[in-house]
């Protein structure tokens, strides 16, 4: 056995690390299944209430992922994002107007409105962390 991939301690093997996948690679993986679930809602044949509680709730879980894994500076005028993460957002406001017309700019305005005061809030709570960590340090 080699013993430049064994852990001395527990005598396993560890795998290297090019095995391990990166929180982003694993964010934009979950964006493109996203973005492939919302390219096939039409095919589900569902009555038009659910096909558009579907299609809000992917564009949805995109722009979460925005905030969520695709911030990486909060303190930019703007939130600094990750460009993948982001453009699969862009990518299934397209998918969702092309493909379900109105039922999906109606979605897609929902999605962004969320967007943004997700976004807002996360400005106001790193903001309130740093004055806390301040008047914490005085």
């Amino acid at each position: 056995m080699h013993t430049h991939n064994v852990n001395r301690k527990t005598a396993t093997t560890t795998p290297p690390e090019r095995w391990e996948r990166s929180a982003l690679e694993t964010a934009i993986e979950e964006q493109k299944l996203l973005l492939s679930r919302l390219s096939m809602v039409w095919s589900l044949r569902l009555p038009e209430e659910i096909e558009f509680k579907e299609i809000r709730m992917l564009l949805r879980q995109l722009a979460e992922n925005v905030v969520h894994d695709g911030v990486v500076d909060w303190f930019c005028p703007r939130p600094l994002v990750r460009w993948p993460i982001a453009d699969s957002y862009v990518q299934g406001q397209r998918i969702a107007a092309r493909i379900y017309g109105a039922m999906g700019v109606e979605a897609v305005a929902y999605a962004r409105e969320e967007l943004a005061e997700n976004l807002k809030i996360g400005q106001w709570e790193r903001e309130q962390e740093c004055l806390e960590t301040e008047s914490a340090g005085a």
